[in-house]
């Protein structure tokens, strides 16, 4: 038996002697960056919408270096989620890329957002492939963060253009998205070896297929390469909210619901919901939510706001009120951020293993 558990040995380590080799050779030939073994990866990074629920729910917001996608009917905050994705972006001192398919663009409505327009390039294609061209060369350019694509489903081939309507041209924009997603991939996994991390951010809409009997009849345009290259697709929901105390006639926020459909990256959950500001007041922006509800709730639940015979402790201060606590949140930017990491830090703890539990140390699982 001795002699077998050696010979087995010996051939692990003549196995992992010869990938090393394998591994060498494809570097020199291609460059290190080519492959490494794991281990030796980064922790994704991510753009955040600076949306507390959403941030939380995805893990920190948008991957870097991956495809995202927004999708879901008219008027439920894909562009606006969008835009402050691009919000976020500037403010970290990059540019943002805006593919605009639509030809929806207003100046006046970016402005109202907080976008900086020095920083904002607004790209408004004539067809699908003016619209792929520029979305692969903007994500090899160093400066930019993000580029956000409003929407495939507008997008047009050039051949559809030429072509008198009557003619049908079956997947013509799918086949000009698979392309696009192709491209960059490539634009992606070159970037990433560089240090390079934007992201590209795709908004498409919901279709339905008549007549389907069985399973989801939802779906969203684009083709399916589009669906399996996200690294996050997140789905969303949109309702107006009157608010009479703000106006009478006009809503004052959007309540937004979102389903986290994929991810290939680690999130905290796979759902969020908000009120988002679409009528600025008092200190909301268009875009801004006030988080304070999802905020007391994880704090509440997570033990870090509890009761005191004086009134409330949140995170060591001592409160008289709970409006008292909000305030403060609300009003102190280095309070506010500390209260949002420490939810997200307990909502990722991960338990620790079971005193009595044995590791299998040459493969690390629980015996």
């Amino acid at each position: 038996m001795a002699v077998v558990k050696k010979t087995k040995a010996v051939s692990k380590a003549a196995a992992a002697l010869e990938s090393e080799k394998v591994l060498s050779a494809l570097q020199k030939q291609h460059g290190e960056q080519v492959g490494v073994r794991g281990g030796k990866f980064a922790p994704v990074q991510r753009i955040p919408l600076g949306i507390f629920p959403f941030d939380l729910a995805t893990g920190g917001g948008i991957p870097r270096s991956r495809v995202a996608i927004f999708y879901g009917p008219e008027s439920s905050g894909k562009s606006l989620n969008m835009y402050m994705a691009m919000l976020s972006v500037q403010r970290m001192g990059q540019t943002a890329v805006l593919i605009d398919a639509e030809h929806a663009w207003d100046e006046d409505w970016g402005r109202l957002i907080g976008l900086d327009l020095t920083k904002l390039i607004i790209i408004q294609p004539d067809n699908a492939e003016q619209a792929v061209d520029a979305a692969e060369a903007f994500l090899y350019a160093k400066d930019v963060g993000i580029v956000g694509v409003d929407s495939v489903s507008a997008m047009i081939t050039e051949n559809e253009v030429k072509s008198g309507a009557e003619k049908m041209i079956v997947a013509g924009s799918a086949m000009a998205v698979t392309k696009m997603v192709h491209k960059a991939g490539v634009a992606l996994s070159v970037g990433a070896k560089s240090g390079h991390l934007p992201s590209l951010l795709v908004i498409s809409q919901t279709r339905y297929e008549i007549g389907k009997m069985f399973g989801d009849p939802e779906k969203f345009t684009g083709g399916n390469a589009l669906r399996f290259i996200s690294s996050l697709t997140c789905r969303f929901y949109g309702k107006p909210v009157m608010v009479k105390e703000i106006s009478e006639n006009k809503p004052a926020f959007k309540y937004v619901q979102g389903v986290v459909k994929k991810y290939r990256c680690p999130i905290i959950g796979n759902s969020f919901e908000y009120n988002q500001c679409i009528l600025p007041h008092g200190k909301l922006r268009i875009g801004q939510v006030e988080a304070w509800n999802t905020v007391e709730a994880f704090l509440k639940a997570q033990g870090h706001l509890f009761k005191i015979k004086t009134g409330w402790n949140l995170l060591g201060r001592e409160y008289k009120t709970l409006e008292s606590a909000k305030a403060d949140y609300r009003e102190d930017a280095k309070f506010k951020m500390q209260c949002e990491s420490t939810i997200a830090a307990t909502a990722v703890k991960i338990d620790s293993i079971p005193a009595k539990a044995k590791i299998d140390k040459a493969t690390g699982e629980i015996i």
